[in-house]
């Protein structure tokens, strides 16, 4: 198995732009056995020191997946419920459209969709931080949903080590194909121009 994941975020009060990415591709016995890409940003203003405004587009590519390639952008309201010296939690509600294509189709069927974001960031210590985050688009045809639980710990100076369990759920899929995804990780990383 070999993995993929980046994270670039540009912060000037009162703006925000977060871009990631991830590419996860596995194999046994010379086949290739999951292969996903995955393409996100996200900008926010923040119009109070609690409540701000964002706009975001994420594109999904899962070759082994029943729903094999998902488009989708939003806008909408966002709240930071508290941020402590050890705890913060954000969460997001919006709108948008959503275009995703099944295995087996060449056709991207559109729909509008509702947006639910949830970020939850624990610093353990100085040197582990765990990190829950929960992604829900809701639509007439398919419900997805994705969290996503990360146990970051510090190795020494920027360089860390991470342990990450993703799961991916659709409550529309082929016949013949599972709702449920899951990818669990273990990488090492290491962060640059971290404040």
């Amino acid at each position: 198995t070999l993995n993929f994941k980046g994270n670039v975020d540009w912060h000037v009060d009162p703006w925000e732009n977060v871009v990631n990415g991830l590419a996860t591709s596995s194999g046994s016995g010379g086949k290739t056995t999951a292969e996903t890409y995955q393409l996100g940003d996200q900008l926010t203003y923040d119009f109070t020191a609690k409540d701000y405004v964002f706009a975001s587009a994420n594109y999904m590519s899962d070759r082994f997946a029943g729903v094999v390639e998902r488009y989708s952008e939003s806008v909408g309201y966002g709240r930071h419920v508290f941020h402590t010296d050890t705890q913060k939690l954000d969460l997001d509600l919006g709108v948008g459209t959503s275009e995703q294509r099944v295995a087996g189709s060449h056709h991207l069927g559109a729909e509008f969709i509702g947006v639910f974001d949830g970020n939850y960031v624990w610093k353990i210590s100085d040197n582990a931080r765990f990190r829950q985050t929960l992604h829900v688009e809701a639509g007439q045809t398919n419900t997805f949903v994705n969290p996503v639980s990360e146990l970051k710990i510090t190795i020494i100076g920027n360089l860390y080590a991470s342990l990450n369990y993703e799961l991916r759920y659709n409550t529309t899929v082929p016949a013949g194909s599972v709702h449920t995804d899951t990818i669990s990780t273990v990488n090492i990383g290491y962060t640059f121009g971290e404040k």
